[in-house]
């Protein structure tokens, strides 16, 4: 089972010593026009008998939105992060499921026997009229847990396919177990007292098998901005979030179409578009489900289409810009000689009370530290940085905008014809100038306040259409 895994180490790169799991929940319809929060979008198949997914001949047929806008579906990929990639699996201009592959986290405790593999997540409904798609993935897990004083000891196997289960696992002796957990533990260099525990818990029988069934959801915006090649959105797993049980972990996704992306324009353009942003305030006060971590204590998701939501791309730095009116005005500007990155969150607006869903440093310049991680393609790098202070630290993670078109060849097609117009000659992609363009980032500051670690986990997202120039 891949689901669990595909969210769980996906700012492992970003903000690694923070040991940071962000959570957060997510979307549905979009207010035109102006901005919006975002509803949670809901997954009513959690209870679905195993092996059972939705059946074709008693849902309703019609237009089916999700991702459907692109020009080559099956010839699309896109980024969650900087540590998941996902392909769509499409028959007749239909997904019906996603591949999805996301990097070994060395450092991780858990045994995760998914990774590093390609998992195949099937679709679960149909159709979509509002571009929301549900993927399930199933399998085995062995959890350790409830035993330990402290909570954030607990330990887990994961990834664990049906057949995997059934060869390997079903008839294993605790004992076995056990030494596989030691061994695995040891490998990453864990904590001797801490290995022992997990190991002696085992072998006291504290450790259970469960099949579980995960579901995902994805709700595709590029088709509502005019994407031809692109797509960008937000992805929904299963785990609630702490304080607001009725919301899930959300994170934005960006990509598009391989055959059209396009190198980075060397002239100044503009592009005006859609963004979305996920706002969490966390602690790490308890954590049973994940050993050191973070977690989420809320969640808000806005979305913007105002006239100011633009990237501009310059001759040295983009700048993008984000104004949130019921939230903030997010501004990130990334040189990509120095690869330095300006993060502004500036003009708080909301009624929401802004000791909950402000941040404690809200201009930051010049983070130090730069430098570029591309560990899944070449067409998507991330500038990463992290400042840390005497009771506070932050990282942000911007990727570099992929940019997407095509030649437009404007001649009739006609010889001989007077007056037909020239023939265009074939360009290059160098120089051919996109059309459409997407990005995402992350954003993440935490500081001591006496004992408890507490912060505000960002994440974002922005599709956008090249605008003429005036």
């Amino acid at each position: 089972m891949k689901t669990n895994p595909f969210f769980k180490n996906l700012y492992s790169n970003h903000i690694k010593n923070a040991k940071v799991f962000l959570l957060a929940g997510l979307m549905g319809g979009m207010t035109a026009c102006k901005d919006a929060m975002e509803p949670e979008m809901q997954v009513n198949d959690k209870n679905m008998p195993t092996g059972q997914y939705a059946d074709v001949n008693n849902q309703t047929q019609s237009n089916d939105l999700f991702m459907t806008h692109l020009s080559d579906i099956n010839g699309s990929k896109f980024f969650v992060g900087g540590d998941c990639m996902i392909r769509p699996y499409a028959v007749s201009n239909r997904i019906e499921g996603l591949y999805s592959f996301e990097l070994n986290d060395e450092d991780s405790e858990t045994l995760d026997y998914s990774n590093d593999t390609e998992e195949y997540l099937g679709r679960v409904n149909v159709s979509s009229e509002d571009g929301t798609a549900f993927f399930r993935a199933e399998g085995w897990s062995f959890y350790v847990g409830g035993c330990f004083p402290d909570p954030r000891e607990d330990w887990k196997i994961e990834g664990v396919s049906d057949a995997l289960y059934h060869l390997e696992f079903e008839n294993m002796s605790d004992s076995a177990l056990a030494k596989k957990a030691k061994d695995h533990l040891e490998s990453i260099n864990a904590d001797a007292g801490h290995v022992q525990h997990i190991y002696q818990a085992i072998i006291d029988g504290n450790g259970r098998w469960k099949f579980e069934i995960d579901t995902i959801g994805m709700s595709s915006k590029g088709n509502k901005i005019g994407l031809r090649h692109a797509d960008f959105g937000l992805v929904q797993g299963s785990t609630p979030v702490k304080g607001e049980p009725s919301k899930h972990e959300t994170f934005p996704y960006f990509g598009g179409v391989d055959s059209k992306v396009l190198q980075t324009p060397s002239d100044p353009m503009n592009f005006k578009g859609t963004a979305y942003v996920s706002v969490m305030p966390t602690d790490n006060t308890d954590s049973p489900h994940s050993y050191g971590g973070i977690v989420g204590v809320g969640l808000r998701v806005f979305q913007t289409d105002s006239a100011a939501a633009t990237l501009s791309h310059g001759t040295v730095a983009d700048t993008l810009t984000m104004p949130f009116n019921n939230w903030y005005t997010v501004k990130v500007i990334t040189n990509r000689n120095t690869q330095q990155i300006e993060f502004y969150v500036e003009n708080y607006q909301s009624d929401l009370p802004e000791n909950v869903w402000g941040i404690y440093n809200k201009i930051h310049n010049n983070f130090s530290g730069v430098r570029e991680v591309s560990p899944l393609s070449s067409d998507v790098k991330f500038y990463t940085s992290r400042d840390d202070a005497s009771n506070e630290n932050m990282s942000i993670a911007v990727s570099s905008p992929l940019y997407y078109g095509e030649e437009e060849n404007l001649t009739t097609g006609l010889n001989n014809v007077y007056c037909a117009p020239a023939r265009k000659s074939k360009a290059t992609s160098d120089t051919v100038e996109p059309n459409e363009v997407v990005l995402e980032g992350f954003y993440d500051q935490h500081r001591t306040d006496g004992t408890v670690i507490k912060g505000t986990e960002i994440s974002f997202v922005f599709g956008g259409i090249k605008q003429k120039q005036r």
